[in-house]
């Protein structure tokens, strides 16, 4: 077996952490600069945190970067991606960035109504993420390791094998917006506990 470059997957994982390094950025201006009080609850019902200590627990813990990291590099090296992964000419195509987004959000929905349906796969994987009844943006990640393969890796694996003309720029672009706007989820205020997360092709408004 002939191993792939590890150029692209390197820009890749890059450019996340550069993304992730933005979102906290702009979490820490808005909680500590800005005070901002547009929580999902106004009432703080959790223990107050540090947010160096926040930041600690959500770079160590299993479910976050060492787990989603593993996958795409993985992936990437034993050559699971469609070929045009692999390409590093062209441009980023929006057509195909747009349709990650759409692709992987159905799966992600899709993952997600199972994990309720099915009660021992509720208990087992995702009850832990619900633990977080006043949620904040470190908390995307702070759930159960088979909470982040069943919402995270399954629906990303998915989106790769549907959407198969997509680029390595188009791909690291992806990536990164993607996973910019999983921790920036956590901080939008929900109107109503039974609303359905929305299409997210707004964030394109954010890098272009």
């Amino acid at each position: 077996m002939t191993w792939p470059s590890p150029i692209g997957l390197l820009l890749g994982l890059g450019f996340v952490v550069l993304g992730q390094i933005a979102v906290l950025i702009y979490y820490f201006l808005r909680r500590e600069v800005l005070h901002s009080s547009n929580f999902i609850q106004v009432k703080q019902q959790e223990p107050k945190t540090s947010l160096w200590s926040d930041l600690a627990h959500h770079i160590s813990a299993p479910e976050s970067f060492l787990l989603v990291f593993g996958y795409l590099s993985t992936v990437w090296m034993f050559r699971l991606l469609p070929d045009s992964y692999y390409d590093l000419s062209g441009s980023i195509s929006l057509v195909q960035l747009l349709l990650q987004f759409l692709v992987v959000d159905f799966f992600t929905y899709a993952m997600h109504r199972l994990e309720h349906a099915w009660p021992a796969l509720y208990v087992r994987s995702h009850k832990p993420h619900h633990h977080w009844i006043s949620p904040k943006m470190f908390n995307a990640f702070n759930g159960s390791v088979p909470d982040t393969i069943s919402l995270i890796l399954i629906p990303l694996f998915l989106t790769h094998q549907v959407c198969r003309s997509v680029n390595n720029w188009t791909f690291i672009a992806f990536g990164t917006m993607y996973a910019a706007q999983v921790g920036r989820k956590k901080e939008r205020k929900k109107e109503r506990k039974k609303e359905r997360k929305k299409e997210e092709a707004w964030i394109f408004v954010l890098f272009f």
